[in-house]
């Protein structure tokens, strides 16, 4: 749970500097814990931040530009809900960058108009892999890490 909520597409600090966010601010709770993170980009159409996330997560799985022109405002989130869709309309987000767009936020997407970019689960978890062993080698320096492809 700790991996999915920090080091894919949740409340990632590496993610957000890699997107360029900024103001970053927690967006959704579950057992108190933020689900997700939202945050500015320097405005920019959506092909551009689409280059971005297929360039950080190696491709996507799913894209949904979102109604009107440039993105100035992005979400990115290891959930997607309805509630949480709709929450991050409210709060000026123009695109929720997510692992998988779920069906019961679909209505929430089409009413609010925002955009979507779902990278997919494995590829959020590999992007997260390299993260989780740079921080080890942070806080235990002289730690040899090794990951395997998956099968």
């Amino acid at each position: 749970r700790g991996f999915d909520e920090r080091l894919t597409t949740g409340l990632e600090p590496a993610l957000a500097a890699r997107l360029g966010m900024t103001a970053v601010e927690p967006l959704g709770e579950r057992d108190g814990r933020p689900l997700g993170m939202l945050g500015a980009v320097q405005p920019q159409p959506f092909g551009a931040l689409l280059a971005r996330v297929r360039e950080e997560f190696g491709g996507t799985e799913a894209e949904h530009p979102p109604r009107g022109g440039e993105v100035a405002r992005v979400v990115a989130a290891n959930a997607m809900t309805d509630r949480l869709v709709r929450e991050a309309a409210e709060r000026g987000a123009h695109v929720y960058l997510t692992g998988q767009l779920r069906v019961p936020a679909r209505a929430a997407v089409a009413e609010t108009g925002i955009g979507v970019v779902a990278v997919g689960h494995r590829r959020a978890e590999e992007r997260g892999v390299p993260e989780l062993a740079r921080l080890l080698r942070e806080r235990w320096p002289g730690l040899e890490t090794a990951a395997w492809p998956h099968p």
